[in-house]
């Protein structure tokens, strides 16, 4: 028996889905304890008694949770005494990532191929290779949560996220468990049908800038792709100039000499303080 720290990026990530994943590699003896700081604020970490299982595989003799891991969207780490060397690369125990020649996929995490390259055969329905074919439950309503860092833009959200995808309703604010307002809000949304994207569907962007303001936006099933030029790779491997200018590829913002674009509407001529789609505030009118 021994302590199990675990910390959730998410701290919204509920009880039951952590000790479902935990219970796949361990034993949880007992409901988690909150962790509180000397303010008795709550650190974002809980602490679990487990017992490991017997695995004649290992160095050891026991079967060890990964060290980092996410749950859907939600990333988070743990740690506890003894705990043994965790390759981040390959998810095995007993290594380091820079001694690890393994390569293994981000998305499905199989070993083999990259996430970039599907595993699935052709003939599957998911098949990046048949970018015609909606995958199944690809438009069901969905949540998505939205954070800008500057959080009066409410309405200028929702004409961001038409350009993408059907949104329903006008969303709610997400709030914490003192009902204080996190910054968030949450839409009901449905993916739009794409044949000229991979799997189908069209995809709203992870990381934004809506005028001077940058957010970011999760949901069930996001794909992974990089911040910098939008495509299916980390950022850390692009070598793509994008120009945040015009949005065009192959140049920076000095060098373009193309009309600029609005972030909003994605129309020339205009820029967002001007911009027909805005939403105007009572003392922008007056």
């Amino acid at each position: 028996e021994r302590s199990v720290i675990l910390h959730m990026f998410d701290p919204f990530v509920p009880d039951s889905d952590v000790m479902t994943f935990l219970r796949r590699y361990i034993d949880v003896l007992a409901p988690p304890r909150i962790i509180m700081d000397l303010y008795k604020v709550w650190t974002g970490k809980r602490q679990y008694h487990i017992e490991l299982r017997p695995d004649n595989r290992s160095r050891d003799g026991f079967a060890h949770p990964p060290a980092t891991f996410a749950i859907s969207p939600g990333r988070g780490y743990l740690f506890y005494g003894n705990q043994p060397p965790f390759c981040r690369k390959c998810r095995e125990s007993g290594h380091r990532e820079a001694e690890c020649n393994a390569t293994e996929c981000r998305k499905c995490h199989q070993q083999g191929h990259q996430s970039g390259m599907p595993a699935v055969s052709p003939d599957s329905p998911i098949s990046q290779d048949f970018p015609g074919k909606e995958p199944l439950f690809a438009r069901e309503l969905r949540s998505l949560i939205i954070h800008m860092y500057n959080p009066h833009v409410p309405d200028d959200i929702v004409t961001f996220l038409r350009r993408f995808v059907d949104v329903q309703g006008g969303g709610q604010k997400v709030v914490d468990e003192e009902r204080i307002w996190t910054f968030k809000r949450r839409y009901l949304v449905r993916l739009r049908q794409s044949p000229t994207t991979p799997g189908g569907v069209l995809h709203p962007p992870a990381n934004f800038t809506i005028g001077p303001n940058r957010g970011y936006l999760i949901y069930s099933g996001q794909p992974q792709t990089c911040r910098r030029c939008g495509r299916r790779h980390l950022g850390a491997e692009c070598s793509t100039e994008v120009c945040r200018r015009c949005g065009r590829t192959g140049h920076v913002a000095i060098a373009c000499t193309y009309q600029q674009l609005c972030n909003l509407c994605r129309e020339p001529g205009n820029l967002y303080r001007v911009c027909p789609n805005k939403t105007r505030s009572f003392a922008s009118v007056v």
